[in-house]
Order: C-alpha cells, then structure tokens, then sequence
C-alpha cells in the first residue's frame, strides 16, 4: 500500500518537506494544505517588492502550483486545518479529511503585534505575508509619513522601502537596531546609515499608543505624537503553534514545537519544521527560535526525507544571516557579546577595519569585521561583518570555522585566497583572527 503523507503548510519548510518526500519516496500519495491562497514564495523579497526593485508579488514565486503538480503533489490553496485527530490518522479542513501515515506541521509564525491602544486602525500593518505586502504597496503614498515599530532586519528593509518610495519614514526603535544579531558597536553604523539615507531614528522609548478614528493619524512615542499615515508593526514573531497544541505535542520553552534531532514531534510519526519549531543552538546548546528561511528550507528538508522513511539529522543552527540596508552589507554568525556572556562564556573580542583590497587597487572599500573567541577554548563563537560587498560570503566562512571548532590561531593561518582586483592578501576576518590569536598567545606568557 502506498505511503500517505499529508504536510501542513507550504512555505520554505512545507514545500522543502513535500519534495524532499517526493524524492524519497516516488509513490507515496503527498497532500500539502496551505492556509495561504498564493503558490509558495519567499517572504524575504516582500520589501523589494514594495521598494520596487522587484516587480510584482508573482516574481518571487519560487514553485508554482504547476510544478506541486508535475512532483505528484496535491497541493490545497486556501485552505485551513480545522482538526487533527493523532489517533484516527486523520487531518480534517473545510474542504474535506485526509487520512496520513505521515504528517508534516510546517505552519510558521505569526507576526507579533503589541497590545496598544489604536492597534486596529485603518493603515496598521505587519509585513509578514504576500498580502501584508500587497496591503502595504496600495496605502504607500510619495510625500506621506510612515512609521516603523521595530529595529530588525524586516523593520530595516520596510523603512529603506517606503523611503525608495518617496515617503518620509521614522523608525521607532526602542533599544539599539539589529540588538539580536550584532553588538552595539555594530548597531551604532547601521543607526548612522538609516540617518544618513534620510530615515529618522527615535531611540530609547517605545511606541505606547496610535491615534485616530478609523484610520491611523499618528503615533505616540515618549508622549510625543509623531504623523502617521501607516505604521508597520516590527516587533517580531511567535511560532504558530495552536495546532500542535490542540493536538497535545510538546511545546518546548521558547514557546516553538519540541522535535528530537530526527524533526519529530513527541507524537510518533508526526514531524515539525521551521518557524513553528524550537531548535538548539549549536554553540550554546541551548533551545532557540530560528526564524530564518535557510533552516526552515533544510529542516523541512529532514522532516519531509524522514516522513517518507529516511532517518536524516537536523541541520546545526549558528544563525548565520545577511541584509542589505542602503549601500551596505550586514551579517552575523553564532553568538553576539551580549549572548556570550549570557550563556556563562569568558570571550575575547576583535573588532578591525580592513582594506578589501591592496591600497594601490582602485575600487576598494573597508570591510569591518568583529570577531568573538571563547578564552577557555580559543576557538571563534561568534562573528559580524559590515562591508559594502562580500559580507555574505565572509559570513558564510565564518560559519564554517564556528561549525568546525576553529581556534582564532587556525582561521588566522587558514589558506584564503588573493588577487589585487578581488581580495587583499589578508582577509579581513584572518586579519580579525590574528588580533584574537596574538592576545591569546600574550596571555600565555
């Protein structure tokens, strides 16, 4: 008898998990049902969207309904789970049940959004599905005032959106921008830029309330009251979890579904992958929320391998992440200071400025790189990069010597490449490694 499989959801990870089971098992009968009416996308080209550097919404499509159908997967648009009956073996929608041997919940997150008078206005956004964005495009207006709650990466790339756009933008930021990717060294450039591209920054207070009848005029922020004609609300998400719950999984206690290494639920035969599930975090061994499309793709990956037989491992989360803000790049890798010394490290830190190429090259730029060592171990735990390019394939090396347990001796002396037009002959993040290798080799004395 064929195999039945029955994933919910299908953005990164849902759509990762149907094909990866389409490749495990060629007759399995796969059912995807997504809550969405729209083919699977990426979330992550929403503000380019808005900004117009990409098109329409359709553009970021990334499999549409045509090619669920080429793979053998029945794919259900709009349309809810209701129920999931975890004795019977059974999935019940609006539109019908479904009977699995396998299921996949890859139901993502929610856009949080702060319990504050004026919430449900007219022209109060969060920036979290297609129609969000859609919703977002048709209210921006050139010369209008927008307003930013937030300071993460979507709150950033939403403010230099509707600044391409033409409105006048601010953004809210209570604590320092990008707090939970880099350091407050880092965060202090990228707050310089977000000024000097002609967005306001208001720091150190939070938005306690929004004005207006039925549609938003304005925004409190320290008993100020700031125009607003549209507030996006960027304070973050919280994993959908309601139906794990209603389902009696285990929740861990970061509020995501718990999963073993193998991406399964407490309940046999039932996986979980992506923004709805807790992870570990490798360099802490500590439970995490990712919220990032590159481990929600290769977690739904495993979940879906698994649900069709394989027995496949989860992926290592260092959170390894880019963006880019105006005419920079910014990344991160594994743990900031702030987080370091949270999780009882000892670490050292270098931060250095470093020439992308020789001086006498035309074309070159400073990259800045900020690394962070454990003293006990010597080895890299952490790392950021602000450069004009690169910054992502920096990041990713990095990643890799996190991953692999590398010392700040050994990254340092790792053999990288050069060539006047493409890269000094010291990296800049050997370069970082060297100053962390030194100060060590003095503590030896």
């Amino acid at each position: 008898m064929e195999r039945r499989i029955v994933i919910v959801g299908a953005g990164s990870a849902g759509a990762s998990a149907a094909f990866a089971a389409r490749k495990q098992d060629r007759k399995a009968e796969i059912t995807c049902i997504n809550a969405e009416p729209h083919p699977t996308y990426s979330r992550c080209a929403l503000p380019f969207v808005i900004g117009g550097q990409i098109d329409t919404f359709d553009t970021p499509t990334v499999f549409n309904f045509n090619f669920y159908k080429s793979q053998k997967i029945e794919i259900l648009p709009g349309t809810r789970v209701e129920s999931v009956d975890t004795q019977g073996r059974c999935v019940r929608t609006s539109g019908g049940e479904f009977e699995y041997a396998s299921l996949v919940l890859a139901t993502g997150g929610r856009a949080k959004v702060p319990d504050m008078p004026g919430s449900g206005l007219d022209g109060v956004f969060v920036l979290r599905s297609r129609d969000d964005g859609a919703s977002i495009l048709e209210c921006a207006q050139a010369g209008g005032n927008a307003v930013i709650n937030g300071a993460s990466f979507i709150a950033l790339e939403a403010a230099e959106a509707l600044k391409h756009r033409g409105m006048n933008v601010t953004c809210v930021i209570r604590s320092r921008a990008l707090r939970s990717m880099v350091d407050q060294q880092f965060s202090k450039i990228v707050e310089e830029k977000l000024v000097h591209g002609g967005i306001q920054v208001l720091k150190g207070s939070a938005m306690s309330a929004l004005i207006g009848e039925e549609k938003v005029t304005g925004a409190v922020v320290a008993e100020n009251e700031i125009p607003a004609d549209m507030v996006i609300m960027c304070t973050g998400t919280a994993p959908d979890v309601e139906l794990a719950k209603s389902m009696g999984l285990e929740i861990g206690s970061t509020g995501g579904v718990r999963v073993n290494e193998h991406m399964e639920t407490s309940a046999a035969g039932i996986y979980a992958a992506g923004d709805c599930v807790e992870s570990e975090c490798f360099v802490r061994k500590a439970p995490v929320l990712s919220g990032l499309g590159t481990i929600a793709t290769r977690q739904g990956m495993v979940a879906g391998a698994n649900a069709a037989g394989a027995r496949l491992k989860a992926p290592p989360v260092l959170g390894a992440s880019v963006m880019k803000l105006f005419d920079i790049e910014i990344g991160a890798v594994g743990l900031t200071e702030d987080f370091s010394k949270g999780a009882g490290f000892d670490v050292a830190v270098v931060a250095v400025k470093y020439p992308t190429h020789p001086h006498y090259y035309p074309g070159g730029s400073e990259a800045h790189v900020r690394l962070l060592a454990d003293k006990k171990t010597e080895r890299i735990i952490g790392a950021q990069v602000i450069a004009q390019s690169g910054a992502a394939q920096r990041v990713d090396t990095l990643s890799l010597a996190i991953l692999k347990g590398m010392t700040a001796g050994e990254l340092h002396m790792a053999d990288f490449c050069y060539s006047p037009p493409c890269q000094d002959i010291w990296a800049a993040q050997a370069a970082a490694a060297g100053g962390l290798a030194r100060r060590f080799e003095r503590a030896k004395r």
